[in-house]
């Protein structure tokens, strides 16, 4: 058992040691010692995974001449596949010596990691060249010029035609996915530019496809390559467009050629071996510059009809049906759903129309769609709603709703179908309103009415509550004692209106003129303003607004404003009567406020 644990432990620790060996960062370079005018090319790069985030270094002993590149490589040998990722920099040495090639870091699925650093020696005159594919020994007096892939793609020797060579080393070749297709049928085009010189371009015609319907897919980002081998030559390939294409009608459709406009650039070598002695391939005036129009080839597809000529969705679909209720009332407005599922030729799909029953009221479908137009065909979901109402009682069947389909994959005609819908409507009316302009139906849905009613009753409850309690507050001032209030009447002047704690005795509500003599006596008689004329002045105006709000509300008179200001003018009596000692008034405001108050409850009254 103990031997079996172990090897088990064994395998995987091994397992773990592979798996973080084949995520590993290397630094590999083009060789191992350079002269010192050659150029160092560097990769650092990854197997099987890719890497989410690269850190460049700083390269001290090094000029950088062009980099980071990234290069993506999948390799096929023996039915097996290897990916490699590389991030590539061309390097010039500042001097001579032991130089070293720093390390990198880049993130990977399993985390950060770093590469090795390696050590290059750089000697003076001719020595190992920059790239593996060119030979390692050179003829005497013959001079290293930069030769960044390996290939003379990047130089032009003289004597050469510069159009010859650009066209051998630079074109667009347009890919289609089949070269005969069904009408309907989706085909997939793609522009890729395959380069190994330097160059400056720009897109000046995209195609125009004619007869089709066109969807973009998807290009990699902007600068990205992959590499290919054609002819023995290693090419830098992009993806300029790609795209689906739906034939419209049968018959042969020709794909536009492409347009680039671009600016080739080579280092002029010298045809001689004398010549290049004392020459240098970094001089401006070596440096040539050719303008150059890259267009693709014209190419055309062939498009079958669909076999006997029949009209019918192109793909492979399929279709039912849902209700949202199947048992109703008259009148009473439910749905029904048809949903078609599938991949093919959305743009021209019908929409499926049942046989409807004379007794079902049918208003106008809502269509709803989830289409992925990046999926070759194009695949989703189309869902039609059609909401009806049933206008005769009794049990009523929609038909079932026929799909045929055409696969062009298969060569074969297919069909698919929904199940009947069996709806049973009971006598029982329900109002049903009317069409609100965009086919669908506005009255509310039967489940809603439990919480309409609920409202109703609810609201019913609040006033029969209001009304209590106001009938409840009009009870008690009917039931005042009559030994403690006396009512009477508060008409004309000098009428009497409550007396207090004395049945026998009447107080009277002045009038305004009646107010003025008393203001002027009592301001004689206490010395104007003083604080005992001040709480003479609040317990009299206390008074009046308390035996004027007893006959307001006898009335059963209930105003929210005025028993508001009424609190108010309340506690101001309270703090002039029962606060600091020694207040003063000004006797026109105050009689001023009294006035109005009084006024205001009259005029409620």
């Amino acid at each position: 058992m103990y031997k079996h644990s172990f090897f088990i432990i064994l395998l995987v620790v091994c397992w773990g040691a592979i798996s973080v060996q084949a995520q590993q960062l290397t630094t590999r370079i083009s060789a191992n010692t350079i002269a010192q005018g050659d150029l160092l090319k560097v990769w650092y790069e990854v197997e099987n995974t890719a890497m989410n985030e690269f850190r460049e270094p700083q390269f001290l002993d090094w000029k950088v001449i062009e980099g980071p590149q990234l290069e993506s490589l999948i390799e096929h040998t023996g039915g097996q596949s290897r990916s490699r990722q590389s991030y590539v920099f061309y390097l010039e040495p500042l001097h001579t010596g032991s130089l070293v090639v720093p390390s990198a870091m880049a993130q990977l699925p399993g985390g950060w990691t770093s590469s090795k650093a390696v050590i290059v020696t750089v000697v003076k005159g001719s020595g190992k060249t920059a790239d593996p594919q060119v030979p390692q020994s050179t003829p005497p007096g013959s001079v290293q010029t930069p030769d960044f892939n390996g290939y003379d793609a990047l130089v032009l020797r003289d004597g050469e035609d510069p159009k010859t060579k650009i066209a051998s080393n630079l074109f667009v070749q347009v890919n289609a996915s089949k070269q005969a297709v069904y009408d309907g049928e989706p085909v997939v085009v793609t522009y890729q530019l395959y380069c190994r010189v330097d160059l400056e371009a720009r897109l000046v015609k995209r195609p125009s496809f004619t007869g089709c319907t066109a969807i973009d897919l998807p290009t990699p980002p902007e600068g990205s390559y992959t590499l290919e081998v054609k002819n023995g030559k290693t090419f830098k390939v992009y993806e300029i467009r790609k795209v689906q294409l739906y034939p419209l009608q049968d018959g042969q459709i020709a794909l536009e050629p492409l347009e680039i406009d671009a600016t080739v650039r080579f280092t002029r070598i010298p045809g001689s071996l004398s010549a290049l002695e004392n020459f240098n391939a970094y001089d401006p005036a070596n440096q040539l510059r050719f303008p150059y129009l890259i267009k693709s080839e014209r190419k055309t597809i062939q498009v079958k009809p669909i076999p006997g000529g029949r009209v019918v969705a192109v793909g492979n679909f399929s279709i039912r049906a849902e209700v949202a209720d199947s048992s109703l009332s008259l009148n009473e407005p439910t749905s029904i759903k048809i949903i078609v599922e599938g991949k093919g030729r959305w743009s021209l799909l019908n929409t499926p129309s049942p046989d409807w029953p004379a007794a079902l009221q049918v208003f106008s479908a809502k269509m709803e769609e989830i289409i992925d137009s990046t999926a070759i065909p194009v695949s989703g979901r189309r869902v039609y709603t059609y909401p009806v109402a049933a206008t005769e009682a009794g049990e009523i069947i929609i038909p079932a709703v026929e799909m045929p389909w055409f696969d062009p994959g298969s060569e074969q005609f297919g069909s698919s179908q929904t199940q009947p819908i069996v709806l049973h409507i009971s006598n029982t009316p329900f109002a049903l309103a009317a069409d609100n302009g965009d086919g669908m139906v506005s009255t509310a849905s039967k489940t809603r009415w439990p919480v309409t009613y609920l409202l109703l009753a609810l609201a019913a409850i609040l006033v029969m509550a209001w009304l209590y309690f106001r009938r409840q507050s009009q009870k008690r001032w009917e039931k005042l004692p009559k030994d403690q209030y006396h009512p009477a009447q508060p008409v004309g002047e000098n009428v009497p209106v409550w007396s207090v704690n004395n049945p026998s005795a009447t107080t009277t509500l002045p009038t305004q003129a009646s107010t003025a003599k008393l203001r002027e006596q009592k301001a004689d008689e206490t010395g104007g303003n003083s604080p005992d004329n001040a709480k003479l002045f609040f317990q009299q105006a206390l008074h009046r607004v308390e035996q004027a709000m007893v006959w307001h509300r006898q009335r059963g008179l209930y105003h929210e404003a005025l028993e508001e200001e009424v609190k108010l003018y309340r506690e101001r009596c309270h703090a002039f009567l029962y606060g600091p000692p020694n207040a003063i008034i000004n006797k026109e405001e105050e009689s001023t406020m009294l006035e109005s108050l009084l006024s205001k409850i009259s005029v409620s009254s």
